[in-house]
């Protein structure tokens, strides 16, 4: 239920990754909640109208996008591939395909791999040494740092 949650909490953050275990507990719960609702609809004679299990799938879009969109980072695919869901048959399958692959054990472009309870993972060499994460750096950044660079090789 902590991974149901979770999604809820982060419902519109569509950076960083999210594990397979994140993303198929997620999914459960969204099938338990939605056969339930389907039930007591059934129940109370609301069958027809699907008022309650309606409201819950456009609840639950946002949040399952976006832990979508952190899965597809997970295996370093851009959320830009959930557009492929605009093709019927096909696209879901791709998607489906990309979310029960294995995410990348190292840092990505997306961040540094979670561990299953979901905060970043920290990774050691084989000699023990902390592994330290991929970063993002502007062209500004590695111009600043190519001169200081010269400038320590003109000193020497």
């Amino acid at each position: 239920m902590d991974y149901y949650l979770d999604a809820w909490r982060n419902f519109a953050n569509f950076k960083g990754r999210a594990t397979r275990k994140q993303f198929w507990m997620f999914v459960l719960v969204n099938l338990i909640v939605s056969i339930a609702l389907q039930i007591i609809e059934a129940v109370i004679g609301f069958a027809d109208f699907e008022l309650l299990s309606g409201l819950y799938g456009l609840a639950v879009l946002i949040p399952g996008l976006a832990i979508t969109a952190r899965r597809l980072h997970d295996i370093n695919k851009s959320a830009w591939w959930l557009l492929l869901l605009l093709i019927p048959f096909i696209g879901g399958l791709v998607i489906l395909i990309f979310n029960i692959k294995k995410g990348d054990e190292n840092a990505n472009k997306y961040g540094a791999p979670v561990s299953i309870d979901g905060t970043d993972g920290e990774r050691t060499s084989p000699t023990g040494e902390k592994i330290r994460d991929a970063e993002v750096v502007s062209e500004k950044q590695k111009e600043a740092d190519d001169e200081l660079l010269k400038e320590d090789l003109e000193d020497k």
